[in-house]
């Protein structure tokens, strides 16, 4: 299998600019064929960075939804069913994917390429479940209690206190360019509910079942369901590193931190000696503050689980209750049972 040239693909369903704005020089900047932009979002100011974006650099393509929905994580699963052509690998980033070591990309695909009995492959990933159980296994990562694989664990999904601390450790370790020191043997696994924040699959793969999702979860579809159906495992790729930034309980938690920022400083001190790099983040940086501007100006329409709940709610047809004497009601009664007689 890798003896043939497969075309490389990107896709990120977007998204939030804010995090948008870190991953996308990581992607232009490797060796890939093009970036799609899955587009997932109602707010206008961020659909306007990436129409700029599409714009400045040639390798990105913006995809709207196959059916014009647009309901947050409910409305991806519809974009999987063009991610099937033959001789293609699919790399599908989340849009707050902020820091990847270099060669990030192309490590992944190399791996891919020579391991092709898995399901899917992806990186080791800082703030994602399995990958910190993992981190604990190797003793990389020391902490009082064991840390659960699973990814609605109540420490690694809710526990602000403990992604804090985690990304702060982690950081800690890329200023001081010491995080290869963190790097374990390549993980197969399997029937387990994986937060899929970075996976890489053959387009051969999804062509079986048509990139189509019955299952309202497309994580436990594509981390448990599939691969069981065809006898297949996944595979961690255990000496390539990302960051996820946050799941949605620890965001607002996060957001009160210098954490974003920090990623911020340190992309730019691993990439100090990148000019390509450099070059993209500026460029990409200039667009970002362009925008600025008018989203102060704009309400953001972002479509959250409140938001869905409450057009639901508007939506209800509820019948107008008219109130009515009791001697009415009872003439009423009356009048029927003439009728019956």
């Amino acid at each position: 299998m890798s003896e043939k040239k497969y075309t490389i693909v990107c896709v990120t369903p977007v998204g939030r600019r804010r995090y948008m704005r870190f991953l996308v020089p990581l992607v232009l900047t490797s060796d890939i064929t093009r970036y799609e932009f899955w587009l997932n979002t109602t707010n206008r100011a961020d659909i306007l960075f990436f129409e700029l974006l599409a714009k400045k650099f040639p390798k990105i393509n913006l995809i709207p939804h196959p059916n014009g929905r647009c309901e947050g994580n409910r409305t991806i699963n519809d974009f999987y069913q063009r991610a099937t052509e033959p001789h293609t690998i699919y790399v599908k980033l989340d849009d707050d994917i902020v820091w990847a070591e270099p060669h990030f990309l192309e490590r992944l695909v190399q791996f891919r390429l020579t391991h092709p009995e898995f399901f899917f492959v992806t990186p080791l990933t800082i703030n994602n479940a399995l990958c910190t159980t993992v981190l604990q296994a190797f003793k990389k990562f020391e902490y009082p209690r064991f840390i659960h694989p699973w990814s609605e664990d109540s420490l690694v999904s809710r526990n602000t206190q403990f992604v804090i601390d985690l990304h702060q450790w982690f950081l800690a370790k890329i200023l001081l360019d010491g995080y290869q020191e963190l790097h374990v043997p390549p993980i197969p696994f399997g029937l387990n509910r994986f937060s899929i924040n970075t996976i890489l699959w053959f387009g051969e793969t999804f062509q079986k079942f048509g990139g189509s999702i019955d299952f309202i979860d497309d994580e436990i579809f594509l981390s448990i369901i599939k691969p069981a159906e065809y006898g297949m495992a996944n595979c961690i790729v255990g000496d390539v590193l990302v960051a996820h930034y946050a799941f949605f309980g620890q965001r607002q938690a996060l957001d009160r931190t210098n954490v974003l920022d920090r990623y911020r400083e340190a992309l730019l001190h691993t990439y100090r000696n990148n000019k390509d790099f450099l070059e993209c983040f500026a460029e990409v940086e200039a667009i970002f503050q362009d925008v600025e501007p008018f989203a102060r100006t704009v309400k953001s329409q972002h479509y959250s689980p409140v938001r869905r709940w409450k057009d639901i709610l508007l939506n209800i047809k509820v019948p107008l209750l008219r109130m009515v004497p009791l001697s009415e009601i009872k003439k009423n009664i009356e009048s029927r049972i003439l009728k019956i007689q």
